[in-house]
């Protein structure tokens, strides 16, 4: 297989008129299909036939053995051919598409699971569309409201359950297990009756026929959400049952789902590896650095024609040829995910505290309190690393949370600490983790503050809208002037209207209900114990080996949170706030008031004294109260400017269901750091 390097021009020319094409499809049926139908549409019968007639009066068709000779020799995709392939082994291939391509003489290579073949297991994707079927038709059959409660125990967002269960990926199958076990589906009882895969003596008459096949994984592995090790297990094994049930003199595999994000050193260790002379993705066409993967078209999920369906593709290309962006450009080094359940381990471990290791991504308190975070699942992505040769070049962390949008809740993952190692600045390290990160959250991340380098990447990227948010930044007078401030008003704050809290007590959960209006996070008692518990910066007065290795800091001269309540004169709450300060500034992470204007000047007052008492020089809240009141409160200020913090939003979330919404200071990560 021969791997190129990813700075070469592309001078290919694409002649659409001599254009070879890759149509694949997987389902073609006159039938329900109801574990199919819920996830993408497929041709009926005449309109596949119809597809295969346009392919044979403007193509030639060409079986695999010419395909792959042709691409061997460095020629690529033959000139005005068809190559048809098949993915996931439906029983309908055998039954169904089989006569017709043996009736029209048309070649076609069909792509199988070893997991689903002769009906051992179930796709999980299959079993959503059965389950939603279910869902659809027998209501009878299950508890909607236990249903309803296991999707928000797990923090599951959408409209409908339909939106819901089809949300949840690969690394979350688990999870359609039990959404099944609350249904009372039977898998088996399902497999049994409806069989809806090939069996092996199928593919056997397929092959004696002159039909091809390969491999697409064990159990349909979403690749760009698992490391590399699993993606070449997945394709170790898969190419080794496949080559070896059938007795195969070839070896060619398609990637589940896509392609994308799959390295150039899974490459090249298929290629040392002798696992596959061809590999394909999904990608219509698309030019590929490594010459022997090819791109294929797919004809489902549309009622366009099949020319339609060709000239779309072959003007995306040339759109994309125009601006440069055709070739796929893998990336040469490892992406390595971790989901909350595999941090957690790291922990165990302490792998990546190893003293050898010259840079780490994360501090071992850092990544205890992401395992902690009350908002993640065990199955949520936590942190992205980049490594050549294991050598850590880039990180980027990721925080799950909820957001309270307008009518429903909506997972989103907050990117923290974006470092790419300064050697390998401009060659796209950033961008790739940054891609899969995005994919794997479907396009719902956000960072509640960027630094400088990082925001300019973020804007690149095009993946992020950006959202202003107006703060102010006081500079405290003299120390003696504080001094003098303070004295002349502690007695503003009596003992009795002031109580202290290492964790959030009854009293105070039920204020924060009360206050916390149209919040974009609504944090609850749990998450505000989680961000007291389990800080990201400790204080210490030296610099440690930890510090010296993490490009974030980790320590700090002072690090602490103060959280307390107000009361009034008369013994009411009327405020709670937690402040975090860092050596010599403070910052206003959460601040609940009433809608009593003199009760948010008294809660304002209490912050102001905690900034002379603890010796602060400087205050930054974007928190409208604060903002518009610590001035007043007398505090001996030198100078205030106004500041702008960036928040940032992925195109998963519109700007109109968040504009509305009050952003605590310390939402996303910004409490932490």
């Amino acid at each position: 297989m021969e791997t190129k390097t990813t700075d070469q021009p592309e001078t290919k020319v694409f002649n659409r008129s001599r254009q070879g094409i890759l149509p694949f499809y997987h389902m073609v049926s006159d039938a329900d299909a109801p574990h199919v139908k819920h996830l993408y549409s497929f041709r009926n019968v005449a309109a596949f036939e119809k597809d295969l007639d346009h392919f044979l009066a403007n193509y030639r068709p060409i079986d695999l053995h010419a395909f792959r000779a042709s691409v061997q020799d460095g020629q690529g995709i033959p000139e005005k051919s068809f190559f048809l392939s098949f993915d996931d082994g439906f029983r309908e291939l055998f039954e169904i598409v089989r006569p017709i391509l043996l009736r029209k003489g048309i070649p076609a290579t069909f792509f199988l699971n070893k997991a689903f073949v002769d009906n051992k297991d179930l796709f999980y994707r299959n079993k959503v569309s059965l389950l939603i079927e279910q869902y659809l038709t027998q209501p009878a059959s299950y508890n909607v409201r236990e249903i309803d409660t296991f999707f928000n125990d797990h923090h599951i967002g959408g409209n409908s359950f339909k939106e819901r269960i089809k949300s949840l990926e690969y690394r979350q199958k688990h999870l359609v297990d039990q959404v099944a076990e609350l249904m009372h589906f039977d898998q088996q009882e399902w497999l049994n009756k409806v069989q809806p895969y090939l069996t092996s003596e199928q593919v056997r008459e397929m092959i004696s026929e002159g039909f091809t096949f390969g491999g697409h994984s064990i159990d349909h592995a979403k690749y760009c959400t698992v490391d590399l090790e699993e993606q070449l297990r997945q394709t170790r094994e898969s190419m080794k049952w496949v080559t070896e049930t059938f007795d195969l003199d070839y070896k060619v595999f398609a990637f589940p789902f896509h392609d994308q994000f799959v390295s150039q050193r899974f490459f090249e260790t298929i290629k040392e590896e002798n696992l596959c002379e061809l590999t394909f993705g999904t990608a219509e066409l698309q030019d590929d650095v490594i010459s022997t993967n090819l791109q294929r078209m797919w004809f489902e999920n549309t009622d366009a024609e099949p020319a339609s369906v060709i000239t779309t593709c072959f003007d995306a290309k040339e759109k994309r040829m125009a601006e440069g962006s055709d070739r796929i450009r893998r990336p040469f080094s490892e992406l390595r995910t971790y989901t909350i359940a595999e941090l957690d381990a790291e922990i165990a471990s302490g792998a990546f505290w190893r003293q050898e290791e010259k840079n780490i991504p994360i501090t071992r308190y850092r990544a205890r309190a992401h395992v902690e975070n009350p908002r993640a699942q065990r199955s949520d992505l936590a942190l992205v690393t980049m490594h050549d040769n294991d050598r850590l070049i880039g990180y980027l962390g990721v925080m799950p949370d909820i957001l309270n949008l307008p009518g429903k809740k909506k997972k989103i993952g907050w990117l923290t600490c974006w470092w790419t190692h300064p050697e390998y600045g401009g060659k796209g390290i950033g961008q790739s983790i940054l891609d899969r990160i995005h994919n794997w959250y479907d396009g719902a991340i956000g960072c509640s503050e960027f630094t400088e380098l990082g925001q300019k990447a973020a804007e690149r990227s095009g993946k992020l809208w950006k959202k202003e948010i107006s703060g102010t930044e006081f500079e405290l007078g003299s120390d003696e002037e504080v001094s003098e401030w303070l004295t002349q008003r502690q007695s503003s704050l009596p003992p009795e209207q002031l109580e202290y809290l290492q964790e959030i007590d009854r009293e105070t959960e039920h204020f924060i209900r009360l206050y916390r209006h149209e919040e974009l996070t609504k944090r609850t008692t749990a998450e505000l114990n989680w961000l007291l518990r389990y800080p990201w910066v400790i204080s210490a007065p030296f610099n440690d080996r930890t510090k010296e290795r993490l490009f974030f800091s980790s320590t700090a001269g002072r690090f602490m949170y103060q959280a307390f309540k107000v009361f009034s004169d008369d013994a009411r709450l009327i405020g709670f706030v937690i402040l975090s300060i860092r050596d010599d500034r403070m910052t206003t992470p959460y601040v609940y008031t009433t809608e009593i204007e003199r009760e948010k000047k008294h809660v304002v007052q209490a912050m102001a004294l905690h900034a002379a008492a603890l010796n602060v020089k400087k205050i930054k809240t974007y928190h409208p109260v604060a903002k518009s009141e610590l001035a007043a409160t007398g505090l001996p200020i030198k100078a205030e400017k106004e500041v702008i913090k960036n928040a940032f939003f992925g195109h998963r979330f519109h700007p109109e269901a968040i504009r509305g919404l009050h952003i605590q200071d310390g939402d996303g990560d910004n409490a932490f750091t």
